[in-house]
């Protein structure tokens, strides 16, 4: 006579109740209390710790929903079949491993438990030309790089905030010694930009329909906000329309007003910088010119931001001279007198 299964060890009954659930894998396929007692010869308070059981080992994999006097079960509905290959893990990889320098700790770690979960659900002929790329040998650096981990509560509220697009109290301190602001703000996007976060959205008034304070979004460092607080106002038709990169094709990525831009043009002779020049694009309609005879490079570029391009032109020391603007000019002449005062040349 073949083995009852209220007999049977508890591992077993464990498998049979996933292999009923997974026979019942069709349109609206579930199974009710009262078939996992026929089909297991248990009672209704091992369904329960069955079902527990089989939850804690797979998770969302498995549902259970009260139905009149009794439950049902299922292999849950909301799980998406993704064709994962080989080929798109290692790219899944190589994103997480270049940008892990932004990332807070915790959002490190669900990815992780992502890829590790994802290498466990593709198949077996993925899993293995997986296996034969060998270990993965790409990091992501950073000069001053800022912990985030620092800021989780903030990027939780700010993301927040955007997918149900939500208005939040934001405490703002732009510098170490500038007084701290405390406004609305209806966060649009979050922006990554040179190693740092930011996030765009329109400072809005503080009671009824949120309704924008100024004519063009704000883009702050995460990092110098100090609390973010999610507020129940609908803030849903200032997303109409808006795109991310609102003001892509130029250089900069926080311009003073929506129309403000200029033409640049530098020129140089020192080699690496010339090669780190010719190797980037600072704005769509840029031009490069070399010159192989006096071995120089000019490049002219669009920009938005005086402040981000001072910074930038700072960075290259005198390796980089400016020919226009003119009033760029003047600023880096003035900025020179300066150095040469501080250091009593």
């Amino acid at each position: 006579m073949p083995q009852k299964l209220d007999e049977a060890k508890a591992d077993e009954k464990l498998l049979s109740m996933f292999l009923i659930l997974i026979d019942s894998m069709k349109p609206n396929g579930e199974v009710s209390t009262s078939e996992l007692k026929a089909k297991l010869n248990c009672s209704t308070q091992t369904v329960t710790r069955l079902f527990d059981k089989l939850s804690t080992v797979i998770g969302a994999y498995v549902e259970r929903e009260k139905r009149g006097k009794e439950y049902v079960y299922r292999i849950s509905r909301n799980l998406e079949r993704v064709p994962l290959t080989a080929d798109g893990l290692r790219q899944m990889e190589l994103v997480r491993a270049i940008i892990s320098q932004i990332l807070p700790k915790n959002d490190q770690e669900t990815i992780d438990k992502f890829l590790k979960d994802a290498k466990t659900n593709i198949s077996k002929k993925q899993q293995s030309a997986y296996s034969k790329k060998g270990p993965l040998t790409a990091v992501g650096l950073a000069k001053g790089r800022i912990d985030y981990s620092k800021h989780q509560e903030v990027l939780t509220a700010l993301e927040t905030c955007i997918i149900q697009k939500h208005t939040c109290n934001i405490t703002f301190q732009k510098y170490i010694f500038s007084e701290i602001k405390h406004f609305c703000f209806a966060p649009l996007a979050l922006i990554t930009f040179n190693e740092s976060i930011y996030v765009q959205g329109w400072p809005v008034n503080e009671d009824g329909e949120p309704a924008p304070t100024k004519d063009h979004p704000l883009l702050m460092r995460v990092q110098r906000i100090l609390e973010a607080v999610e507020q129940d106002r609908d803030a849903a038709k200032l997303h109409e329309n808006y795109q991310a990169h609102s003001y892509s094709g130029k250089y900069g990525i926080m311009p003073v007003n929506k129309n403000d831009s200029f033409k640049v043009k530098l020129i140089t002779s020192n080699e690496p910088v010339a090669t780190y020049l010719i190797d980037r694009i600072f704005s769509d309609d840029q031009k490069i010119t070399v010159d192989p005879v006096n071995k120089t490079l000019t490049l002219e570029f669009t920009a938005s931001n005086i402040i981000e391009l001072q910074s930038f032109i700072y960075s290259f020391g005198a390796k980089v001279k400016v020919i226009e603007p003119a009033n760029i000019v003047d600023v880096v002449k003035e900025q020179v007198k300066k150095l040469v005062e501080m250091y009593e040349l």
